[in-house]
């Protein structure tokens, strides 16, 4: 069986809680169904770890399927904030 690396996640401890720094999937990968995958896997490795809460940061410029992923798999919008120094409007290239 080969193995082949499709994306990434970061965790980052605070305490009990546990951030989940980046998540993302390999260009080759994206719109094939396997961000929520990804995200669970996260989300496990995350519990697994002990914490006993878990939380992510996300922006205008993620993948437009970011958000209802993060939701379905049962996080919730805890602030809502707009940025005081937004970037230029500039969407990157999302395949």
């Amino acid at each position: 069986m080969a193995i082949e690396e499709i994306g990434f996640f970061e965790l980052a401890r605070d305490d009990e809680n546990m951030k989940i720094e980046g998540l993302g999937l390999l260009p080759l990968w994206r719109n094939r169904g396997l961000g929520g995958g990804l995200l669970s896997a996260a989300t496990k490795q995350a519990f697994d770890y002990g914490a006993s809460r878990i939380w992510l940061h996300t922006a205008t410029d993620d993948h437009p399927n970011a958000l209802p992923n993060y939701r379905k798999r049962g996080y919730r919008i805890y602030q809502e904030e707009e940025l005081r120094h937004p970037l230029p409007n500039h969407r990157p290239h999302h395949e």
